[in-house]
């Protein structure tokens, strides 16, 4: 989304022919999942939501223009690296009197993690080390592991929406 990459971006789609671009417009949405949750509001995530969703207007015209594929709706940078199943309800329930049937709505998750032979890589990188040890990593992996998860995005959105 960023202006000086996606105009590179449209100028490779004229020789690659991209089958999709994911474009981050996220609707703003509230929950309370407990005092974890609150960060969401209060830190870098509301910040990255806002710039995000700024960046994603101008694309999306781009996109639209060019019938280049992409998703009509995003959710998870609001509550990047604190996806619950309680997030993805609260940002859907928001969508729905937009949603049409149809539509593709990219849902993100963080479930990877370093493993506890690589710690070695990021020693000087405690940074790092707190993202890739966290323990939300864990957490989103297990949601998207979970049959209510699934049977969330099956009632939302569709029968389909828990494949992909």
């Amino acid at each position: 989304m960023i202006p000086f990459v996606f105009d590179v971006l449209m100028e490779l789609h004229d020789e690659f022919h991209f089958g999709y671009v994911r474009c981050l417009a996220e609707p703003f949405f509230l929950t309370f999942d407990g005092f974890d949750s609150l960060r969401n509001y209060f830190g870098l995530n509301i910040a990255k939501h806002a710039i995000l969703n700024a960046l994603s207007r101008r694309a999306l015209l781009r996109l639209r223009a060019r019938e280049i594929p992409h998703c009509q709706y995003f959710i998870g940078v609001l509550f990047t690296g604190n996806m619950r199943q309680r997030s993805v309800d609260a940002a859907l329930a928001r969508l729905d009197d937009r949603y049409k049937p149809g539509e593709l709505v990219e849902i993100l998750f963080h479930p990877g993690g370093a493993v506890p032979n690589e710690e070695w890589i990021w020693n000087g990188k405690p940074s790092f080390r707190n993202v890739y040890y966290s323990q939300w990593r864990t957490r989103e992996r297990n949601t998207l592991k979970s049959t209510t998860l699934s049977a969330l995005l099956r009632s939302r959105i569709g029968p389909t929406a828990a494949q992909n």
